[in-house]
């Protein structure tokens, strides 16, 4: 037998695990993945990613400069050369979600041992939480990513104090934050491992300093050295201003079922443990999770998906107690544990299958980071296919725009929540002056009622039934939650409505 065999048959001894763990994150991350269409953010995003990639349709739909930076539509550009759907961008996203699976195995052994990387990575593999989020077109995965990716370089970097490692920090990190501005965490992640006892050749500090700020450099040139920056800080005046969107213990009453009960009390237990020991490795775990979790608890602004990041040393962390109850155990124990570890692994797929692979939870939807909006793609793809290029639609808010405007572009679409204030509204949307007079006299073509900006911007979704009652328009397309051919069984209340706008006067 050749030496590549022989070494390719090793491989697969040595790494049976963690390859069947990479099947099956790939399985439930993949199966079914384009069930739902777009929601409101995978809309934005993959319409940066268009316009990127030069389609112009899409680029006076979706500006460049918007809230964050753009890896991952830059990313998804490169596909996007050749053609525009939405089940490669969230293919994309799932690629991030394994890539970051491997790696947590990886980290996991160098920090502590093969089984604790190989536990800690299928324990993430099939975390509802990581699944769901990985399964859509979000900025989140790829910011876990490259967050774990700048904790492996900084944990091998401490073994070897190769200067290789370090520019992998320097660059990772800075990745990280072209990810999504947030990943600046890492900086001070990074800055509080520091202080409690790692540390980098003052050479090497330099190296660091010196690839984080040359990888950053072109995003900033970008925004403060162009025609851009005055859209740049209002951007960023719109996100400091921001009212809080979720109250404060929005986390905390959400995400411990997508974490799974008995992985959270792993997680109680080996954040005690990591702490009594303090050792580095278990600083690093914990520093990472930590600062994780207070800068999100603490930002305004909160999502189902921000907390993502945190989630590879959620793993690590819940790993530890099994790990340390391995190592004194007897044979028959270990028995048991395995059986335990079974029993979990199990309930987290199942859990994950339930929640986002097969079904959703209905009462999540329209929670921002969650899921697609069921029956908006299909709704947006009516208006494609039935309405002229140009046509002018109102929606009741932001969130239905997005949609239409990515699998319908060419056509203008509005949205009425959007606040006439500058301060309260984000610097890419234009709110309508009078939509009471564009109504009146047809220079908006069709309305769009959905019930999820209904649920969350009641004002605005009665002032449009208002103008809907009011001007007689007629309803021309119904998306419900499921269709039948049985005339005797009753149809639900459609999810989204669309009602040609007709004048008796022919306009202006």
């Amino acid at each position: 037998m050749s030496k590549v065999g022989c070494r390719s048959i090793s491989f697969l001894k040595n790494n049976w695990m963690m390859l069947a763990v990479l099947i099956v994150a790939a399985f439930i991350r993949l199966w079914n993945i384009g069930q739902i269409g777009f929601n409101s953010d995978e809309a934005v995003y993959a319409g940066q990613a268009a316009a990127l990639a030069g389609r112009e349709e899409y680029v006076k739909q979706f500006s460049l400069v918007r809230a964050h930076p753009l890896l991952f539509q830059f990313f998804l550009s490169l596909i996007y050369r050749i053609t525009v759907s939405d089940v490669f961008a969230r293919m994309l996203s799932a690629m991030f979600g394994l890539l970051t699976v491997y790696f947590t195995y990886n980290l996991g052994k160098i920090l502590f041992n093969k089984r604790v990387g190989s536990v800690a990575a299928m324990f993430l593999g099939v975390t509802p939480y990581h699944v769901i989020v990985s399964r859509q077109a979000l900025l989140e995965p790829t910011l876990t990513f490259f967050t774990t990716l700048t904790m492996y370089s900084f944990a091998k970097y401490q073994l070897n104090k190769n200067s290789t490692w370090a520019y992998l920090v320097g660059v990772s990190s800075a990745l990280s934050f072209l990810s999504k501005e947030v990943g600046i965490f890492v900086v001070g992640i990074i800055t509080l491992l520091l202080l409690s006892g790692y540390y980098f050749k003052l050479n090497h500090m330099v190296i660091v300093l010196c690839s984080f700020l040359l990888t950053v450099s072109p995003h900033i040139f970008t925004i403060f050295a162009s025609e851009a920056t005055e859209t740049a800080w209002n951007y960023i005046l719109w996100q400091i201003s921001r009212p809080p969107n979720h109250p404060p213990l929005f986390y905390l009453e959400n995400l411990p079922c997508y974490f799974s009960w008995p992985l959270l009390v792993l997680l109680i237990l080996g954040y005690g443990y990591a702490v009594y020991k303090h050792r580095p490795p278990h600083v690093l775990c914990l520093v990472w999770f930590a600062v994780i979790f207070i800068f999100f608890q603490f930002l305004p602004t909160k999502g189902f998906h921000y907390l993502l990041p945190l989630s590879p040393a959620a793993c690590l962390i819940a790993t530890l107690p099994l790990d340390v109850a391995w190592s004194s155990s007897t044979s028959r124990r270990k028995f048991y544990m395995l059986v335990f570890i079974a029993l979990i692994t199990t309930a987290l797929i199942y859990n994950s299958t339930l929640n986002g692979v097969f079904t959703i939870d209905q009462s999540k939807i329209g929670l921002a980071g969650y899921s697609g909006l069921p029956k908006a793609r299909e709704v947006a793809l009516w208006i494609k296919e039935n309405t002229p290029e140009g046509s002018r639609i109102l929606t009741i808010g932001p969130t239905m725009a997005n949609v239409i405007r990515f699998y319908a572009p060419n056509r203008e679409v509005y949205a009425l929540s959007i606040s006439q204030n500058p301060l309260r509204r984000n610097p890419s949307y234009k709110p309508l002056e009078n939509p009471d007079l564009m109504l009146r006299f047809a220079l908006i073509n069709y309305v769009v009622f959905d019930t999820y900006s209904a649920s969350r911007s009641p004002y605005f979704a009665n002032t449009m039934l208002y103008y809907i009652a009011k001007y007689e328009y007629e309803l021309v397309h119904v998306e419900c939650p499921f269709s039948t051919l049985d005339s005797n069984v009753t149809i639900p209340s459609p999810l989204i409505s669309i009602y040609e706008v007709k004048s008796e006067s022919g306009g202006l």
